[in-house]
């Protein structure tokens, strides 16, 4: 989807699967509807500021409990696909302790029509993805995810399941960036997955 490119390009994490030199303007897309999902525009090019330019955050913050909220994206390819799912995300870090948890829920299936429209209103979808995190450290960190997706428009949620890689940038851990993968239980899809959050 254009609007996770337009994250990667100006995400300073900007991780394996975010190829650099997309649009840096959101503001040119024409929001959909519903409310909600042009609500998930708006906070996307937010995140995508506030990110851009922040150094990685070389030393965690003596903190635990910092709550991070931003979004989760989904598409089988984020350079190809002209559809894809956008999420609302939350996440508990301990930056003292090593560890972060959160999840992602109220996702919107949209399709682009072209760079700045869609083809008609986004769609809710029912579903859950959560985040899990082995000990993290400055730098890039290993995640598992796993949850539920709806896949179709009549359809009930599918299990999903994968892993992702991602980093904090910012002195505080302001930003957090995650590039990964899941697995669709049933319909044999592979869905890449994005998430920006700030704190």
């Amino acid at each position: 989807m254009k609007t996770y490119n337009i994250l990667c390009g100006l995400s300073a994490v900007s991780l394996a699967a975010c190829g650099g030199g997309a649009d840096p303007i959101l503001g040119n897309i024409v929001p959909p509807g519903p409310p909600a999902f042009d609500a998930y525009l708006v906070e996307a090019e937010a995140l995508a500021q506030r990110s851009d330019g922040l150094p990685g955050t070389m030393v965690f913050p003596a903190e635990d409990n910092v709550t991070m909220t931003g979004l989760m994206f989904l598409a089988e390819d984020f350079d190809t696909s002209p559809d894809g799912y956008i999420g609302d995300f939350e996440a508990t870090v301990n930056f003292a302790t090593g560890n972060m948890s959160g999840s992602a829920t109220d996702f919107y299936y949209a399709v682009e029509a072209s760079e700045t429209t869609f083809v008609g209103p986004a769609e809710a979808r029912a579903g859950t993805i959560t985040l899990q995190s082995a000990p993290i450290l400055p730098g890039l960190n290993a995640f598992n995810l796993a949850g539920t997706l709806q896949v179709s428009t009549s359809g009930s949620a599918v299990s999903v399941l994968g892993s992702g890689t991602g980093g904090f940038v910012g002195v505080n851990g302001d930003v957090f960036a995650l590039d990964g993968s899941v697995n669709t239980a049933g319909f044999a899809e592979v869905f890449e997955v994005g998430i920006l959050a700030e704190r």
